[in-house]
């Protein structure tokens, strides 16, 4: 992970994004001490990874297992995708890491820890 944060920032990256699906959760503390180091800020797509991150968004769904199964239902008794209604999360979790804004020396704005459902103070 120190290695991919390095070539990030050598090549002018000027954040990264941790997407759930696509990292081991033991990979992702090596991950965000890497990004500290390099002051490179973090945006977590899932809220189990907010203790490495600047940022953790995630939208929340009340019951995601069953509206999944009721969709998937529809689908396979012949019903079109293309025209199934999209929906919006019933809320956002948001949460902002003051602990790594001050490691890279970032301040959040007023109107961020507002909007937060949840601010690590360290």
């Amino acid at each position: 992970m120190t290695s991919a944060v390095a070539d990030a920032t050598r090549q002018g990256a000027g954040a990264g994004i941790i997407a759930g699906g696509f990292i081991e959760e033991n990979s992702v503390g090596a991950l965000g001490k890497a990004a500290v180091a390099r002051k490179l800020p973090l945006l977590a797509l899932n809220t189990d990874f907010q203790d490495h991150a600047l940022l953790a968004y995630q939208p929340y769904h009340a019951r995601p297992s069953i509206r999944l199964a009721e969709l998937l239902d529809k689908v396979l008794r012949g019903g079109n995708p293309s025209v199934i209604a999209f929906e919006q999360p019933e809320s956002v979790k948001l949460v902002a890491n003051r602990r790594i804004a001050r490691a890279i020396g970032l301040e959040f704005p007023g109107e961020i820890l507002l909007r937060a459902t949840h601010v690590i103070e360290s």
